[in-house]
């Protein structure tokens, strides 16, 4: 069998560019400067997402220099996320401004007074919204380590042929 020259240096120079690629959350979380947590055997370390490329990943947490870790000895990186207020408070001024359109007119004395008293049950309905909000956080994977490589727990495998 001959090789071809051409397609000898075509595999070559291929193979040098596919190198392993950022994915976008990846990318987003370096560019937000996003709060990880990166999972090792070890233990688990917090901190600011400074780089990662093919090989390693390298966090600051505060207080601390820079940590660069070897993907190899990395579990998992996931990125905490929060909810924004803004979906929450127009939530909660929604459902308690419409409930107070329904109920609070019954106890009125005018109905002069009903809308002073929709806009003060949206209001708390809003900061109700905002403050369940605010305590919402979102757990996003950014890297898990491959199933092949992961360690395995020791066992015995037995094989019967007939």
């Amino acid at each position: 069998m001959r090789i071809h020259p051409i397609a000898f240096i075509a595999v070559i120079l291929t193979a040098a560019t596919a190198s392993a690629q950022l994915t976008p959350e990846q990318a987003r979380a370096i560019d937000e400067k996003s709060i990880v947590s990166v999972v090792v055997p070890d233990g688990v370390w917090k901190g600011q997402l400074v780089a990662i490329d093919a090989d390693s990943v390298t966090i600051q947490s505060p207080g601390w220099p820079q940590r660069t870790l070897p993907l190899t000895s990395v579990l998992r990186i996931d990125q905490k996320k929060r909810d924004s207020l803004a979906d929450g408070a127009a939530g909660g001024a929604f459902v308690a401004g419409l409930w107070c359109l329904l109920v609070c007119g019954q106890g009125l004395g005018s109905g002069g007074d009903l809308g002073a008293a929709v806009m003060f049950n949206a209001l708390i309905g809003a900061g109700l919204g905002a403050a369940i909000d605010a305590r919402h956080t979102a757990s996003v994977s950014l890297y898990k380590r491959p199933e092949a490589t992961a360690r395995k727990s020791p066992g015995v495998l037995f094989t019967v042929r007939f």
